[in-house]
């Protein structure tokens, strides 16, 4: 009875502290569902490939790539940071089960488009044909950039399911 009556007197500071829980609950599973959300204003950390070095690095998830490698530019000139998709047969904690699916990277032009578009409508379509045609994608093992919509591309992203075991599911992971 007691307390009743004490939170009757203090109504303000009752509901201020209720509001506080609700809105941290509702930060909590807004982070909980979308990983990386809060994690920095340059997006989600993703793993990006150091073509010099042939090393993983780590950076933001909206840079477009390529981008600038820890080791510097290509001989050429030209960005030496790729983005990396990684996965692992069951679980992304063990690093023995993660490799490499497929480098990523942008045409010139695709960049270019993306920039534009970002600084004009806030976003980048990566669904629209104009995206996929200026990605470029090949494997970490080959030098040759494929169309992420030619024939080569598509053998290239089905090779992780290929080396996934029956019953193993097969992860996409995030650094």
């Amino acid at each position: 009875m007691f307390f009743r009556k004490w939170l009757n007197r203090h109504s303000v500071f009752t509901i201020s502290v209720a509001a506080v829980v609700i809105i941290g609950s509702l930060l909590w599973i807004v982070n909980e569902s979308c990983p990386g959300w809060f994690s920095s204003r340059s997006g989600p950390r993703v793993w990006y490939y150091d073509l010099n070095t042939t090393q993983l690095f780590i950076a933001s998830g909206k840079l477009i790539p390529p981008i600038n490698a820890p080791s510097g530019p290509l001989p050429d000139g030209a960005h030496a940071g790729v983005r990396a998709r990684i996965f692992a047969l069951g679980d992304c904690s063990d690093e023995s089960k993660q490799f490499i699916g497929w480098l990523e990277m942008h045409t010139p032009e695709a960049k270019a488009e993306m920039i534009r578009r970002r600084s004009s409508q806030g976003t980048d379509d990566e669904t629209s044909v104009s995206f996929m045609e200026g990605l470029l994608v090949r494997a970490v093992d080959s030098d040759q950039w494929f169309q992420a919509n030619s024939d080569q591309a598509k053998a290239l992203f089905l090779g992780p399911r290929q080396k996934c075991p029956p019953g193993v599911i097969l992860r996409s992971c995030l650094p």
